[in-house]
C-alpha cells in the first residue's frame, strides 16, 4: 500500500469516527502541519464561483433564519435554487466547493449565526449604576394552606411569559425581584406574591434597596443611583415609577429590544440566587414568602459579606463600603414620603412681577438674574430635604435653582421686606434691592456697546428712508350699477278685478269678463301686476273679436 492510500484510509477512518467529510478531516490535518507532498495543481485558485456568487448563495441562506437563530437552508439546497434559476450550471459547483469559499468570505452559515458582537460597559464608583430586574419563580408558589409548595415544571413553559400557564392565570405567582451594583457587583432580592409585575411591589423594592437597613453595621448597602438599567417592564414605564426617578434624580436607561446582555450581570444574578439560595430551599421548604424573605436577606448579606467577585478580587459589600462615600445620596427615610416622590408630578409657575411664587401653599422668592417676572418655570419639590424646592427655566437654559420658603413674621409678611419708615442710625432710610434681573444687568453693555459702534454718539440718518422706485397701476374709479332685485307687489283677488274694471274706463263688466277672471283666478290667493296686465289684455283682445264678428254679421 502506497503512502498516499495509507493516508486516505487513515483520514476516511477518522472522517467516520467523527462523523465529518472526508474534506474536514484533511482541513483538520492541514491547519497542524500535515502536507500530501503532492505538486499544486496548475488551475489552483482559480475556481469556476466568483464571490458575487458565493454572496448570493449566502443570501439565500440567510434568509431563512427564524427569530431564534436558527438557519434553515443549507448550502447544498442554496446550490439547487441558483441551479434551477439558472445563476449556476447543474452540477459545476460542489457542495464542498461552495462552503469553503463561503468560509473564505465569512459568510458561512456558522458565521451568519454567530450573535452580534457586544462591547464591554463599564461604570465609574459604587451607585454609578444599579440593575434591576424581575423574574417568576415559578418552582415555588405559595399553597391554599399558607405553605410554600414545590412545582415541577416541564421544559417547554418560558418562565418570564406567565401568559403561557393556564393554571396561573389570575392566581398568586412568587415574583423575585433583583438588583445588583454593577461597579460592584453586589447583589440585593426580595420576593413578591403577586398576580403580575406591578408598580407597588416595585416602589416597595427599590425602597428597600436604597434606603438604610436596620443594622447598616451588617448590611451598609442603600443609596439612589445615577442611572437605573431595566427592561421595558410595564411597571416602570408607569407614571408612578417615572416620576420618583425624576424626582429622585435618577436617570433611566432602559434596554433596547432582543437586547438581553445589557442588562447581564443582573440576569447572572438570577441564576446565583437560584442556585445559591433557592437550590437549599429543597432541604428546608419556608413556610411562606415571609420567611423566605427573611432567609434571602440573611443570604444575601453573607454572600456580598464572603464570597470575592472574580473581575476585581475583593467581596461586593467591602469594596461598595470602602468607595461610595462621595457618591452616597439618600431618599427619604419614611415610606410616605417616598411614595409622595412617585406621586408629585413638576408643576408650572408664572414669576410674578415681585419674583414670588407658590407652591404647596408656601411662598417662595426667586432672587436671581436669568428668572424674569412673567416667565413660566417648572417647580417639583426635592426628596432630600422638603420643603425645599428644585426650580427650572428651560426657556432661557438658566440654572436650577434650590429654593427654601421665605421667612414670615406673624402677620403673614415677608421678614426679609423693607420696614415702612425704617431708618439706620445717620437717619437715613433702609431700602433692600432685589438681585438685578438679566435685562436690567444688560442696560449697561447695551450702552457700552451703542457708544462703541457709534462714535459721535447719535444717528445722523435716522429719517432718510429708501422708497421703492415703483408706479403702480391706477385704478378705474367707476362705480358699477348693482340690479337689487325687487319683489313685485301681490294683489287680493277681489283688488285685483277692481283694477281691471279701472284699467277697462270703469264701466261695469259683463258676465263674460266675470266669468273668465273666475276661471282664470279660481283658488288663487293673491295676483301679481304682470297677471292683471295680462287679463286686461285678453278680454280688451276679446271684446274686440266680439265687435268685429258683429260688423261682419
Amino acid at each position: 500500500m502506497t503512502a498516499s492510500n495509507n493516508a486516505t484510509t487513515i483520514a476516511q477512518r477518522w472522517a467516520t469516527h467523527c462523523d465529518v467529510s472526508l474534506n474536514t478531516v484533511y482541513r483538520w490535518a492541514k491547519l497542524h502541519g500535515w502536507e500530501s507532498g503532492r505538486a499544486p495543481r496548475r488551475d489552483r485558485g482559480e475556481s469556476k464561483l466568483t464571490d458575487d456568487m458565493a454572496y448570493m448563495a449566502a443570501d439565500i441562506i440567510k434568509k431563512t433564519e427564524r427569530k431564534n437563530g436558527k438557519i434553515c437552508r443549507t448550502s447544498k439546497g442554496a446550490i439547487s435554487m441558483m441551479e434551477r434559476n439558472g445563476y449556476l450550471e447543474p452540477g459545476a459547483i460542489s457542495e464542498s466547493l461552495m462552503n469553503a469559499h463561503l468560509r473564505k468570505l465569512g459568510v458561512s452559515k456558522r458565521n451568519l449565526s454567530t450573535p452580534t458582537p457586544h462591547m464591554p460597559m463599564r461604570s465609574l464608583h459604587p451607585n454609578h449604576v444599579h440593575q434591576v430586574d424581575v423574574s417568576v419563580c415559578i418552582q415555588w408558589y405559595d399553597r391554599k394552606d399558607g405553605k410554600m409548595g414545590y412545582r415541577v415544571v416541564s421544559s417547554h413553559y418560558y418562565k418570564n411569559k406567565i401568559k403561557n400557564f393556564k393554571a396561573l392565570v389570575g392566581k398568586k405567582v412568587l415574583h423575585r425581584y433583583a438588583l445588583t451594583d454593577h461597579c460592584t457587583g453586589l447583589i440585593w432580592v426580595w420576593y413578591y406574591n403577586s398576580t403580575g409585575e406591578t408598580t407597588a411591589d416595585l416602589i416597595d423594592f427599590l425602597y428597600r434597596c436604597w434606603t438604610p437597613k436596620q443594622d447598616a453595621g451588617y448590611a451598609p448597602f442603600c443609596g439612589v443611583p445615577e442611572i437605573l438599567m431595566t427592561d421595558r417592564g410595564a411597571a416602570i414605564k408607569s407614571n408612578a415609577a417615572q416620576q420618583l426617578l425624576a424626582n429622585l434624580g435618577v436617570e433611566w436607561s432602559r434596554s433596547d429590544k432582543k437586547n438581553p446582555r445589557r442588562q447581564g450581570q443582573v440576569e447572572c444574578a438570577h441564576n446565583i440566587i437560584e442556585t445559591n439560595f433557592e437550590s437549599d430551599l429543597f432541604e428546608q421548604k419556608a413556610w411562606d414568602s415571609d420567611e423566605m424573605n427573611v432567609w434571602v436577606d440573611r443570604w444575601a448579606r453573607k454572600f456580598n459579606a464572603s464570597e470575592k467577585h472574580t473581575r476585581h478580587g475583593h467581596t461586593r459589600m467591602s469594596l461598595w463600603s470602602t468607595h461610595v462615600r462621595d457618591h452616597l445620596r439618600l431618599p427619604p427615610a419614611d415610606f410616605e414620603t417616598f411614595k409622595l416622590c412617585g406621586l408629585s408630578a413638576p408643576e408650572t409657575r408664572r414669576v410674578q412681577k415681585d419674583r414670588y411664587i407658590t407652591f404647596d401653599g408656601r411662598p417662595y422668592m426667586i432672587n436671581h438674574g436669568a428668572y424674569l417676572a412673567g416667565d413660566s418655570i417648572e417647580v417639583r419639590f426635592s426628596p432630600w430635604d422638603f420643603p425645599r424646592i428644585i426650580v427650572a427655566n428651560k426657556t432661557r437654559n438658566a440654572d436650577t435653582l434650590y429654593l427654601d420658603p421665605i421667612a414670615q413674621d406673624d402677620y403673614g409678611f415677608d421678614a426679609s421686606a423693607n420696614v415702612i419708615g425704617a431708618r439706620d442710625a445717620d437717619g437715613a432710610l433702609i431700602i433692600k434691592s432685589r438681585h438685578r434681573t438679566m435685562t436690567q444687568a444688560a442696560v449697561p453693555e447695551m450702552r457700552k456697546a451703542r457708544e462703541k459702534i457709534v462714535a459721535d454718539g447719535g444717528m445722523k440718518r435716522a429719517h432718510e428712508y429708501d422708497v421703492p422706485d415703483i408706479e403702480y397701476m391706477q385704478p378705474h374709479m367707476v362705480a358699477d350699477e348693482i340690479d337689487v332685485p325687487v319683489a313685485a307687489p301681490t294683489f287680493a283677488v277681489r283688488d285685483a278685478v277692481l283694477i281691471v274694471k279701472e284699467e277697462l274706463g270703469g264701466a261695469p263688466l259683463d258676465s263674460g269678463s266675470i266669468r273668465y277672471l273666475n276661471d282664470k283666478w279660481d283658488g288663487a290667493g293673491t295676483v301679481t301686476r304682470q297677471e292683471i296686465d295680462s287679463a286686461v289684455d285678453e278680454i280688451i283682445s276679446s271684446a274686440h273679436g266680439v265687435r268685429l264678428e258683429a260688423v261682419e254679421n
